[in-house]
């Protein structure tokens, strides 16, 4: 940071410190701002409250450890746990109060004030003061928009696979969401777990007292029933992870990076293949760009569990901005995702007054910059609700699960599959959404495309010519079924109707490549098209 820079932000926290009674610690928040090492958020807010929420980087090199153990989680994980003790031990005198203690990032979590900031920069196993925020959840079906109930019905149901879910958490006894949940944790600081603690594991962790993330997680996994909607994989598991209240907030980011860091250590010790999180959630901090640098253990916390096959999802957030964006949409590592709505709902008022809705129109509440991987049908979207009954929300919160199914389905069809193959299997999407307030064009989710990218090898091979073999080499593959979606959306690609024109109706349709994935994954479909005729 440009000294010049720190040297301005200093006088002005000076002057709020002064204005606001805060005087007596003007010369600590003059020696704070000049070292560098407290980012500017920081500043601002321990001059306008006697104490602050922060992150406190460990320096692990200082601890001894070797540049390679400081680039993994598992590298991390020892250095961090007795790092971690001698820190809090030391600086709890001086006034800093642990809340969060990581087992794999290389950070602590908790409340300080000016002096113990001091104290905290003197110690040599503080690196840097971060900042941290609150937030909130980020707020009939939809999954024909994004063709998630296409690749459902071609039985990629998200069987044998698991996303987690941070969130509300889950009624796990409703009727469509039976069996579903098969680990649950929750990290709420205000004391907000459903065992009237901030930190709770086991069966009940996770039960909502709010219904975003029964909703939630509905769209990505209800089996139907009590009037639910099938979700875009029924057969999915779900691991929930509870950080919100009983009104949909939360107090702390570090909630988020311990639900993620347990993520990590569940897959871990339960050797299990998380394909997706899902974090329908954002906070009050908006980044013009990409925040990592404000929110880093957010962004290592999203990097380790990349590192074991794990898409992050997130929302963008609902503040209708054209150059801003939550945490943690706004980290590198996470895949952002704003919507669109999913049909003609009139002029509604959520969030803002949208003068007309139509399908795919980009919602008017919808954070969206550079940043945006991903657009996604996000209202109204009616799904599973508290008290075994449904609910109906608004909000980029339900746009981001279209994208954590469809990262399922995609790690059923290859389980070899690599977060960033699977985000680049969605954001090829041949739809896409011009938004005149940013300039872009940004793709709209289409998983069946997405996962006629990616489907596996060969799984029906003949001599004569077969329905739905497109390039006539005798085999029906993925690629096959995505060039019958490409002739029925009316592209200029080699299709010969006697091979494309599945059903044989005179006309090559979606309908058509739906029928050419199944018979790439290897199901019994039948045929009319005058190959097999």
């Amino acid at each position: 940071m440009h000294a010049r820079f720190v040297l301005t932000l200093a006088a002005a926290f000076l002057a709020t410190a002064a204005t606001l009674g805060y005087g007596a610690d003007a010369g600590v928040l003059a020696e704070l701002a000049s070292s560098g090492r407290v980012h500017p958020l920081v500043l601002e807010q321990l001059g306008q409250a006697d104490r602050v929420r922060v992150f406190l980087e460990l320096d692990l090199k200082a601890a001894g450890a070797g540049a390679h153990e400081e680039q993994s989680w598992q590298g991390r994980r020892p250095w961090v746990q007795a790092t971690r003790e001698v820190v809090a031990s030391d600086l709890a005198p001086q006034g800093f109060h642990i809340t969060h203690r990581f087992e794999g990032l290389s950070f602590v979590a908790g409340w300080i004030d000016s002096q113990a900031s001091a104290a905290a920069l003197r110690h040599p196993l503080v690196r840097r003061i971060l900042p941290d925020s609150g937030g909130s959840k980020a707020l009939l079906q939809s999954l024909p928009l994004a063709n998630l109930s296409d690749t459902r019905a071609a039985g990629l149901t998200g069987a044998g696979v698991t996303v987690a879910v941070i969130d509300s958490g889950v009624q796990k006894s409703h009727p469509a969401l039976v069996g579903s949940v098969v680990a649950e944790a929750c990290y709420c600081s205000e004391d907000c777990c459903p065992n009237g603690n901030a930190e709770q594991h086991g069966s009940g962790a996770a039960a909502d007292g709010d219904g975003h993330g029964t909703n939630v997680t509905g769209i990505i996994a209800s089996g139907g029933g009590a009037g639910a909607p099938v979700g875009a994989t029924p057969d999915v598991d779900i691991v929930a992870v509870r950080v919100l209240d009983d009104d949909g907030f939360f107090s702390t980011t570090a909630d988020i990076a311990m639900a993620l860091d347990w993520v990590r250590q569940w897959s871990d010790a339960n050797n299990e293949d998380v394909a997706a999180v899902n974090m329908s959630l954002a906070t009050n901090l908006l980044s013009q760009g990409n925040c990592d640098s404000t929110f880093i253990a957010l962004a290592q916390a999203a990097d380790a569990i990349r590192d074991i096959g794990v898409l992050p999802v997130a929302a963008s957030g609902n503040n209708g901005s054209g150059t801003m964006m939550a945490a943690p949409a706004c980290i590198s590592d996470v895949a952002s995702v704003a919507a669109v709505w999913d049909a003609n709902v009139g002029s509604p008022d959520v969030f803002c007054q949208e003068p007309s809705t139509a399908p795919d129109k980009i919602t008017c509440f919808s954070n969206r910059n550079q940043l945006t991987d991903l657009l996604a049908p996000g209202a109204p979207v009616t799904s599973t609700g508290l008290g075994s009954t449904v609910s109906t929300f608004f909000g980029t919160s339900q746009a981001a699960p279209m994208v954590t199914a469809c990262a399922a389905a995609l790690r059923q069809a290859d389980e070899d599959l690599s977060p960033s193959q699977m985000l680049t299997a969605m954001v090829d999407s041949p739809t896409r959404i011009f938004d005149p307030l940013t300039g872009r064009s940004i793709p709209r989710l289409d998983c069946l495309d997405a996962v006629m990218r990616v489907a596996g090898t060969t799984t029906t091979t003949l001599s004569q010519e077969l329905c739905g073999d497109a390039d006539g080499n005798g085999s029906v593959v993925a690629s096959d079924a995505l060039t019958v979606l490409h002739a029925a959306v009316g592209l200029s690609v080699a299709c010969p109707p006697s091979r494309c024109d599945f059903d044989g109706s005179g006309t090559i349709a979606a309908s058509d490549a739906l029928s050419t994935l199944k018979r790439a994954v290897g199901q019994s479909v039948n045929a009319g098209c005058s190959a097999e005729a």
